[in-house]
């Protein structure tokens, strides 16, 4: 899932902007802000996500949203006008919100009771690894076949890849099942199973949560992340921009994935030693680093390092973000919670085209976006610092949800497959 969504919606379908734009007679610019109205659809998809995600079952909300964003790709060559692929964006957005955005962190929240950031930094690295690997081959597949036809097997690719998993694999829950949680066990002090699988539910209540300033601390922390998330897409751009071929400039999102992949693997583990908060520290670091590196060098292997740092922006969003919330928040309304922090994912992130391309058109050259967008760096560390000073605000207010909460909880899962 995270290979066939956020592997191609975020990094891969970056190496069509240069081609598309050539053969439409436009700017790289003009073609990218499709993607803009992407982040504008995941807002809508991440509020109602929260809503029906413990309402209908998520292989529907799996299923049909691939379908509908495979079949949105494999058009993405044959729209007549440019506004149609705007619009097309917004809905790119809007369904793949549903289960690249949202699904990933609330799956391993709910399945894992132990090793939870080991987890989703496996499964999160795998986007990086699909990224890796799509980038040239789409690449070499847009060489070969075209770019329009290129767009059509990408679709195929993410429907067939994702749809085997969503109607006959997933589960919301692993109680759904008739399982426990991975590393689910009693309180060590005779405790019955229930009370256990209680201790696993407690938190903060999502509509006491959301009113915090941790929480919205935690949303702007996100946002300023994510305006990066659409940085890769210019890679392609950025490499070609300074000479570099366009297979040589596959190669840099390649280093980003590759990067992000090792880094994701890597504070994962580190997760349950250290703690989110100082990954968070350790992950903005590298980062601004990597943007540096990026907007003063143009050899291939300062450029290569930059790259692989700055692909630490996929963790903080996917990784760490999640975490966050659920160290912040607790496990009773943790998926909710975190569909609503999406909402910053998508707010922020529809700015990032427009600030590469106005500083791009103001420069010409996209070595000092780079440099510029140091700022949203610190601003994100700020947030967390504040977030974390907060807490005790609404430390009071943990508790375990009530049998009528639960049997009410219980209640809304309709829809389900038989």
């Amino acid at each position: 899932m995270q290979i066939g969504g956020i592997g191609v919606f975020l990094d891969s379908c970056g190496v069509f902007y240069v081609p598309a734009a050539s053969a439409l007679g436009i700017s790289v610019s003009a073609y990218s802000k499709f993607l803009s109205f992407s982040f504008i659809g995941t807002i809508p998809a991440a509020i109602i996500a929260g809503n029906l995600i413990k309402k209908v079952d998520i292989r529907y909300l799996i299923g049909v949203n691939v379908v509908l964003t495979a079949v949105i790709l494999m058009c993405m060559g044959y729209y007549p006008y440019m506004w149609m692929r705007y619009v097309a964006g917004f809905m790119f957005g809007f369904s793949g919100g549903f289960y690249f955005m949202i699904m990933t962190p609330t799956l391993i929240n709910n399945w894992f009771a132990r090793r939870k950031g080991l987890a989703m930094g496996i499964a999160m690295a795998s986007s990086g690894v699909g990224a890796a690997i799509l980038s040239p081959l789409i690449t070499l597949l847009i060489q070969n076949v075209g770019w329009q036809l290129a767009y059509v097997l990408t679709g195929v690719f993410v429907m067939v890849l994702i749809l085997p998993w969503a109607v006959f694999v997933f589960r919301f829950k692993p109680e759904d099942m008739g399982l426990r949680p991975y590393g689910w066990q009693t309180d060590g002090a005779g405790g019955s199973v229930e009370s256990s699988a209680q201790s696993h539910e407690r938190g903060v209540p999502s509509h006491i949560a959301i009113k915090t300033v941790s929480f919205f601390c935690v949303c702007a922390f996100i946002g300023c992340i994510a305006v990066f998330s659409t940085y890769n897409s210019y890679l392609n751009a950025f490499g070609q921009a300074l000479g570099y071929s366009a297979l040589t400039s596959s190669t840099f999102l390649a280093a980003v994935s590759i990067g992000s992949m090792l880094e994701k693997f890597i504070m994962g583990f580190l997760y349950d030693y250290i703690g989110v908060y100082r990954i968070i520290w350790i992950n903005c670091g590298l980062l601004a680093v990597g943007l540096i590196l990026l907007g003063t060098q143009t050899a291939l292997t300062p450029l290569y390092i930059g790259a692989a740092l700055f692909g630490v922006q996929n963790s903080l969003v996917a990784v760490q973000a999640p975490l966050l919330v659920r160290e912040l928040f607790g496990d009773r309304d943790c998926p909710r919670l975190i569909s609503y922090t999406r909402v910053g994912v998508g707010v922020f992130g529809m700015i990032g085209p427009f600030i590469v391309s106005a500083v791009f058109d103001a420069s010409g050259s996209y070595q000092p976006v780079w440099m510029t967008s140091l700022g949203f760096v610190g601003a994100a560390v700020g947030f967390v610092v504040i977030a974390y000073a907060c807490r005790k605000r609404f430390a009071s207010q943990w508790r375990t949800p009530t049998k009528d909460e639960e049997t009410a909880d219980t209640r809304d899962r309709r829809f389900l497959f038989i």
